[in-house]
């Protein structure tokens, strides 16, 4: 057999380019300021959504607004001043981008984990790729 056939019979056996064909939705943030407050009255939902445990998502708002947070006792995120609702939908847009959607195939279906105190890896059950991502 020639090299031409054996190599288009190992590509004919090679499976298909794995993309995320779904549909894949974060709600937006229900946003209510009170006083110096702003809550996030939703945030256990979108965290739900995008599968990832609250107190990581917490700390990284905490972090990119240099702000101190918590989480109240029925689910909501607490924030210490004022923010609209498009601030945190975009700082939320950017957190599904950078530590959710897999950069490979685009796919939602990831998880994080800590390799140890500064290394994160973004591992995508979709496509198996392997990514590291920024600290938290």
């Amino acid at each position: 057999m020639g090299y031409e056939k054996l190599l288009e019979r190992a590509y004919s056996q090679l499976p298909g380019k794995a993309e995320y064909k779904g549909r894949f939705q974060v709600p937006e943030p229900k946003v209510l300021i009170i006083g110096d407050k702003t809550i996030i009255q939703n945030f256990s939902q979108i965290c739900d959504v995008i599968h990832r445990d609250p107190k990581i998502v917490s700390k990284w708002f905490a972090k990119e607004l240099a702000i101190p947070v918590h989480i109240g006792e029925k689910g909501e995120l607490i924030l210490t001043g004022r923010f609209s609702s498009r601030i945190l939908s975009k700082l939320l847009q950017k957190f599904v981008d950078q530590y959710v959607i897999c950069p490979t195939c685009k796919g939602p279906d990831t998880e994080l984990i800590r390799l140890d105190r500064r290394v994160w890896i973004l591992k995508c059950h979709v496509c198996g790729a392997e990514t590291p991502v920024p600290p938290l």
